[in-house]
């Protein structure tokens, strides 16, 4: 049960696999990028995916800004 269609995403899978990333990458990307991933129970990975999506906008654009 990793995603239950309620506008949560339960996991690091269910997380990359919105961002069509790896689980690796996730990881990487809330550890050093702050990818608003929250913490559920049993200590879990729980995200929003309008949170997330909003933060990939965003880290995009950030992204583009400095690439020039």
């Amino acid at each position: 049960m990793s995603d239950i269609g309620d506008g949560w995403l339960y996991g690091w899978k269910a997380i990359a696999g919105h961002c069509d990333i790896t689980v690796k990458t996730a990881k990487i990307y809330y550890k050093k990028y702050g990818m608003t991933v929250r913490r559920g129970p049993r200590n879990k990975p729980i995200a929003l995916r309008a949170e997330i999506n909003k933060w990939l906008i965003e880290f995009d654009e950030a992204k583009k800004r400095l690439q020039g």
